[in-house]
């Protein structure tokens, strides 16, 4: 069956289903099957990887947060944990099975390490660089670095293949929310997430390549678009 065949019987499914109702989660007890564009993305990051150049580099994502005043390093935390929590694609890494197929397997939420220190170009620049192991993640790394007594830069590294630029947008939103939330004290009023990924349509037997394609539909889905991107002040 093609990739074109595959993409009529996902959308033949979905026009069946009711109106708002949540996407089915795919089984975590065991490998998800990665999709056509991650199992891309990992194969030029093994071959990037393996050259003296810092060439990998080009799936580094990264998010920055300037916050010129004490920062509470307890609340930023928290709010990195939270964010992290809530959506399992910056928990997701990516490891070959036994028969050679790229597989995603979601890791349990847990506190996310943040690195802190003062900050200089150098040391920013080999933070960004720093090699991403795509097997062993975490796919996030986050650093708080302080510029100057009264300037400090959150800043996020995180791979392309758990990422994009929309989500980018919808994690700054997000994290600066629930910084907001864990400073004051209050809750965090952020959208419930109707869907996740991946994801696994019911329908007919199919064919294992088959399967991967429907298992992480869309493809290379990244953070769940539960709310308008809204860059923080």
């Amino acid at each position: 069956m093609s990739l074109d065949d595959t993409y009529e019987d996902i959308t033949a499914w979905l026009r069946t289903r009711p109106r708002g109702a949540a996407l089915p989660y795919a089984d975590r007890s065991c490998p998800l099957p990665a999709s056509s564009a991650q199992r891309r993305l990992w194969f030029d990051h093994q071959l990037r990887s393996q050259k003296a150049t810092d060439g990998a580099t080009v799936y580094h994502s990264t998010l920055m947060l300037r916050l010129r005043e004490s920062v509470d390093n307890a609340a930023l935390c928290a709010a990195l944990d939270d964010v992290v929590a809530r959506h399992e694609a910056l928990r997701t890494r990516f490891a070959l099975t036994p028969e050679g197929e790229l597989c995603q397997l979601v890791d349990v939420a847990g506190p996310v390490d943040l690195h802190v220190e003062d900050s200089s170009e150098t040391r920013l620049a080999e933070f960004f660089a720093a090699d991403f192991d795509l097997e062993r993640g975490p796919l996030l790394r986050a650093g708080l670095f302080t510029t100057a007594p009264r300037d400090h830069l959150v800043f996020l590294v995180i791979h392309h293949i758990v990422t994009d630029g929309w989500s980018m947008d919808l994690l700054h939103q997000e994290l600066a929310e629930r910084y907001e939330a864990h400073v004051k004290g209050t809750p965090a009023h952020l959208p419930e997430l109707t869907t996740s990924t991946p994801i696994s349509p019911p329908g007919r037997a199919r064919s294992s390549k088959t399967a991967r394609s429907r298992t992480t539909w869309p493809p290379n889905a990244a953070l769940p678009r539960s709310a308008a991107p809204v860059h923080a002040a």
